[in-house]
């Protein structure tokens, strides 16, 4: 038995099915990954479940009033027959007294199964079918636009999924153009009895509220994608690292020419380099380390008439290259 309505305990229930894991996720503390996050998980998390919430209440709490499933009565009920069963729950309004007058006629009432009663009801102005059109165009085409805004706040920059962006509002179109081409050119077909007939101003509102239900969430939930970096932070990092590079290597000759002008720093720095050139002599003749080059192919061992080694015939095309690369800028006269 339901504790208010059947309506609003399902949303109620459903509401809060949402609510609970939101505010745990929400409250949840962010957790290392190897993955970048998107900065803007949270927010967008929140944005879906408040649509998702105001497209429950939609669908369950704000249908579309439709007076012969109300009543449970045929399309083909005479207009009087209407008046009468309304004036059994009291005074029929002015709204529903002008429905039903306009509801007389038989071709009113397959507009009726085309727009639903709100256009039938609240156009003044209208009489054939076109005026009909235009005068329930407004509403569902600010409802696709209203969710076309939305998936694009979803697939915003930030949140890592900006590659389906596209795909979010290529569906909301094929939507559109889907639901538009069958109410205006679908066939309606009323039997005799009236009954079983197939409102589809009704059922494409339903399609089309459960697609705005679905979309936003399947968009959030979608595989994300890092962005690339720049190629202007590269060029920034390269050209940090190219400065740094220049200013170490004027520090070097400047260093170098300072060592070398004191008696004490180039003694120090001769006795280095030949104690370097002592160990290399010591390691390029031990034969192990012969052997070992040779395998790896860096072999540098030359014996008497033959052939430099091939380390050497490396070393000595890497500065051939070198030489032919380089270029002397020239001075400008």
């Amino acid at each position: 038995m339901p504790l208010i309505s059947a309506s609003v305990d399902a949303f109620l229930i459903s509401s809060a099915a949402i609510i609970l894991p939101t505010v745990y996720y929400v409250r949840k503390p962010k957790s290392p990954s190897a993955t970048p996050t998107a900065p803007l998980r949270k927010p967008l998390s929140i944005l879906v479940v408040l649509h998702t919430l105001y497209l429950l209440y939609t669908l369950l709490l704000k249908y579309p009033p439709n007076l012969f499933q109300t009543l449970d009565i045929p399309l083909t009920t005479p207009s009087e027959s209407i008046r009468n069963v309304l004036k059994a729950y009291g005074d029929v309004p002015p709204a529903l007294d002008t429905l039903l007058t306009r509801l007389s006629s038989f071709d009113a009432r397959t507009l009726y199964v085309r727009f639903g009663q709100t256009v039938m009801q609240t156009c003044d102005y209208c009489h054939t079918p076109s005026e009909y059109a235009l005068h329930a165009l407004p509403t569902p085409l600010l409802e696709y636009l209203r969710e076309a805004a939305v998936a694009g706040l979803v697939t915003i920059r930030g949140s890592f999924r900006e590659r389906w962006r596209k795909w979010g509002v290529g569906a909301l179109v094929v939507t559109a153009v889907v639901e538009a081409y069958w109410i205006l050119t679908v066939e309606v077909k009323i039997p005799r009895s009236g009954k079983c007939v197939t409102m589809w101003h009704d059922r494409f509102w339903t399609i089309r509220h459960l697609i705005f239900l679905v979309l936003p969430a399947v968009l959030h939930i979608l595989p994300s994608q890092t962005p690339s970096p720049s190629p202007l932070a590269s060029l920034q990092t390269v050209n940090t690292a190219t400065e740094q590079s220049i200013l170490g290597l004027r520090l070097f000759s400047a260093t170098h020419a300072a060592m070398m002008r004191v008696p004490q720093t180039r003694e120090a720095q001769l006795d280095h380099f030949e104690k370097e050139r002592r160990e290399g002599q010591w390691g390029r003749e031990d034969p192990d380390v012969q052997r070992r080059a040779e395998v790896l192919g860096l072999g540098y061992a030359e014996e008497p008439g033959e052939a430099e080694g091939r380390l050497r015939t490396s070393a000595r095309a890497a500065v051939q290259a070198l030489q032919t690369s380089f270029r002397v800028p020239q001075s400008r006269t």
